[in-house]
């Protein structure tokens, strides 16, 4: 038996080797039979003296021996069955014994009973044995699965699986036994009802149970399966409907997906590569059992899907580009969500079935993909064209700047809706530094700057220091740390780059790890108005210096906002045309006004009072309470 659990890949693996394989190890005796009533009968037939003993291997021998129509194989039935003594007239007939299987045992045999094998079936049986797969609880190490791996290995010296999925226990939030007297989980109907199969579903997939760990279960985290996964991938597809609608009003025509879509644009390129190595990479930890690394990464694409790139495709996206560009640009986002649609089928079946059924409608009737329902389609293949690792790297690249660069406006308290006049990229590689004057348009968007400069030489911004861990260095050095620590406070520029790069420095003869120190990042002293920010071999350095023009758009960026917000506030939809009211007069505001979206300048009302039952919010400009009110143009 040890040795056909090793043929068997288990996951994790931790079980096989350890858990299982010392319960097979230790393994006793197993009594097979038990005495009681309900059960399967043991199909042995003995005499009185015990000296005759008749095992039953067919329903066909029992009738038989016994003379019997046999149709029911309970103990109140076959209780009452006798066999006539091999030995002749003389002996009292063989009388089945009392006991019952274990039902374990039952559970063991299921392989060959489901199958009525070797009765019936015997080329689909032999045809499918060992089985692709079996899951259970980490419990059942003592149950099913070793009473499988016992019957199996008598009968055939084989594993009844080729793979074994172990699945950790779900307890209580408090880490106890979830238990019904004491009732210390939530219904899951109330569960169900609340947040739906989906989010439950997904929740648990995504949980450490599927790494045969335990799960203390929160039923707030099916909730925030809701708000920080499903809400955000349910936003992508009714903001495609919108743009769709928008698309079919403007334009004049329908919209028609081409299913096939051949994109320039580099966000375009990017998001398809994304999803073409998003494929290849589910199916690969499918095939390997591997569940447990699935999730997070759909979560990541959605993720990038929505907060990148919808996000920095919104213009083209509403036709601001052009009805060509936003036509292609749909046909993009249409082909992603249908394939993520197939994609998550397995993990949130209820939702995609709802986004498939509309998004299909867009191809024609008899399309090989305009089926029923989207769980009669197979997993997706995407195509290997739009693999492309130089865009993902690219992308990659400019993440990291607008994360890093928003972090520096965070930590300096520069609003992002404040307009900079400039940030420069630092980074020694030049590759990255291409990469991102590439997509300088997206990067000035994002960190709302006028101009944006890339750079190698961080030290024409940046001051690098090191500050020694003196406990964890005294731990490891003892009475060599002091001298170490104040050769590292001394390190130069280079030095402390390398140490930052490397991950480690030698100073007197000593390896100090990035660990055991931290680097500090300040601006030159001699530079005036600068904020900045690194992480690893990035620096973002913004020049913060305000001027009139900066100020003005940042006024105008204000009331572009609070217009948005009423808009949403009283559930406009974005067809609905609105003329925008301002209690600022033209004078105060001339130098503004420029800098608004023209459909938001035209026909703009200045100075007036605003209707009190106007929709509108209040905001400072120019150190003044101004009042910004929409009115619905019929």
């Amino acid at each position: 038996m040890m040795t056909n659990n090793l043929k068997a890949k288990w996951v994790p693996r931790f079980v096989q080797e350890k858990r299982f394989h010392n319960w097979l190890a230790d393994a006793r005796d197993w009594a097979i039979s038990r005495n009681r009533y309900w059960g399967t009968p043991m199909p042995i037939w003995e005499s009185q003296d015990k000296s005759q003993i008749v095992v039953i291997s067919s329903i066909e021998q029992l009738k038989e021996l016994t003379g019997e129509d046999v149709t029911d194989l309970h103990r109140d039935s076959i209780d009452d069955y006798l066999i006539p003594d091999p030995r002749g007239e003389a002996f009292p007939p063989l009388k089945r014994i009392k006991p019952v299987f274990d039902c374990w045992f039952e559970s063991g045999s299921m392989p060959y009973a489901q199958s009525h094998y070797p009765f019936e079936n015997k080329d689909k049986f032999e045809g499918s044995f060992p089985a692709d797969f079996i899951a259970e609880g980490l419990d059942q190490t003592r149950g099913w699965f070793y009473t499988l791996l016992v019957l199996s290995t008598a009968l055939f010296d084989e594993p009844a699986s080729k793979n074994v999925i172990v699945n950790g226990l779900i307890l209580a939030e408090d880490g106890t036994k979830m238990s019904k007297s004491k009732k210390n989980y939530p219904p899951v109907t109330d569960i169900l009802g609340k947040h739906g199969a989906d989010a439950l579903r997904m929740y648990l997939v995504n949980s450490p149970a599927v790494r045969a760990e335990p799960l203390k279960f929160r039923a707030d985290g099916v909730k925030d399966v809701v708000k920080d996964v499903l809400l955000k991938l349910f936003n992508s597809y009714r903001f495609f409907g919108q743009q769709l609608e928008r698309h079919d009003l403007t334009s004049g025509s329908a919209f028609v997906p081409s299913m096939a879509p051949s994109p320039t644009n580099v966000m375009d390129r990017w998001v398809l590569a994304e999803l073409a190595a998003l494929q290849t990479f589910i199916t690969a930890e499918m095939e390997g059992y591997r569940l447990y690394n699935v999730m997070p990464r759909l979560v990541l694409f959605i993720e990038d899907l929505t907060n990148w790139y919808i996000r920095l495709n919104r213009p083209r996206l509403k036709g601001d580009a052009g009805v060509e560009d936003q036509r292609s640009s749909l046909d993009v986002l249409y082909y992603v969500l249908f394939m993520l649609c197939r994609m998550l089928s397995p993990f949130v079946p209820f939702i995609v079935e709802s986004f498939y059924l509309n998004l299909r409608n867009l191809l024609p009737e008899g399309h090989e993909l305009h089926v029923p329902s989207v769980h009669f389609l197979d997993f997706p293949t995407i195509p290997e064209v739009y693999t492309d690792a130089k865009v993902v790297a690219s992308i990659d690249a400019l993440k990291k700047v607008v994360v890093l660069g928003r972090k520096c406006r965070d930590q300096n308290a520069l609003s992002l809706k404040t307009p900079l006049a400039s940030v420069t990229v630092c980074h020694a590689d030049e590759e990255y530094l291409g990469y991102i004057e590439t997509l300088k348009p997206f990067v000035k968007m994002e960190l709302n700057v006028l101009d944006l400069e890339t750079s190698t030489k961080d030290a024409e911004f940046a001051t690098y220091s090191v500050k020694p861990d003196l406990k964890a260095l005294g731990r490891r050095l003892g009475g060599k740390m002091r001298p170490i620590a104040a050769a590292l406070s001394n390190l130069n520029h280079e030095e402390i780059v390398s140490l930052r790069d490397n991950g480690a420095v030698t100073v007197l003869g000593t390896e100090v790890s990035l660990s055991e120190v931290a680097v500090e990042v300040n601006a030159r002293p001699d530079l005036k108005d600068v904020a900045l920010s690194a992480e690893g071999p990035l620096l973002i350095a913004y020049s913060t210096e305000s001027t009139p023009v900066l100020a003005a758009m940042g006024f105008a960026r204000l009331i572009s906002s609070s217009v948005q917000k009423l808009r949403k506030r009283e559930g406009l939809n974005l067809t609905d045309s609105v003329v925008v009211h301002v209690t600022a007069t033209e004078e105060a505001l001339a130098d503004v006004l420029q800098y608004l979206p023209g459909a938001m300048s035209e026909g703009i009302v200045l100075g007036a009072a605003l209707p009190e039952d106007m929709p509108s919010m209040s905001v400072e400009i120019k150190g003044e309470a101004v009042s910004v009110g929409i009115k619905l143009i019929a």
